[in-house]
């Protein structure tokens, strides 16, 4: 329990400072949105994309440290059933999950070191080229789980009451 609670604090440290940073780099450019990320098309295919890393602009931004903050307090409160955007490292692969809607699988990990699972549903999007190392975007719905949670909905919605979600990896969005 007081490791969690030194992750959690060394967590909101990390947001300051990500938010200090943001401020410090003043308005963005007129391509991204008031999220922090770019406007994208709706094609429903990867599209490309330019991720702030790639730009050199440094550690991740507000609402990606805001996005891990609320999954590690999410988990530590065992609640479920929101969105929202992180970015990550991929560490391990798992196998496809082939049961029912086919899922490609994958752990990740947040900057203070949570863990969790990404459910990205292949039926309805493309598979993501990561590899293990690999940094991502994501935005996804949260489902509490004991082993860190599970991140899905990480495609378009289509016609359900659902917002989308998306994954993305080295200029390019799938979903």
């Amino acid at each position: 329990m007081k490791f969690r609670l030194v992750r959690l604090v060394a967590l909101v440290i990390v947001a300051a400072a990500a938010y200090i940073l943001q401020l410090n780099r003043g308005q963005e450019d007129a391509s991204t949105s008031s999220a922090g990320g770019p406007q994208i098309g709706s094609t429903g295919t990867a599209e490309e994309v330019q991720l702030p890393s790639e730009r050199g602009d440094g550690p991740p931004t507000h609402a990606y440290a805001e996005g891990e903050a609320r999954i590690v307090e999410a988990f530590r409160r065992g609640q479920s059933g929101f969105v929202t955007e992180i970015e990550a490292k991929v560490t391990r692969l798992l196998a496809d999950d082939r049961e029912g809607d086919r899922h490609q699988k994958f752990i990740i990990e947040l900057p203070g070191g949570h863990t969790l699972l990404v459910a990205h549903n292949i039926d309805l999007a493309e598979r993501v080229p990561a590899k293990v190392g690999d940094r991502v975007r994501i935005r996804g719905e949260f489902e509490y789980n004991d082993r860190g949670g599970v991140l899905h909905w990480t495609h378009k919605a289509g016609s359900r009451n659902h917002e989308d979600g998306w994954i993305e990896f080295k200029g390019n969005r799938y979903w």
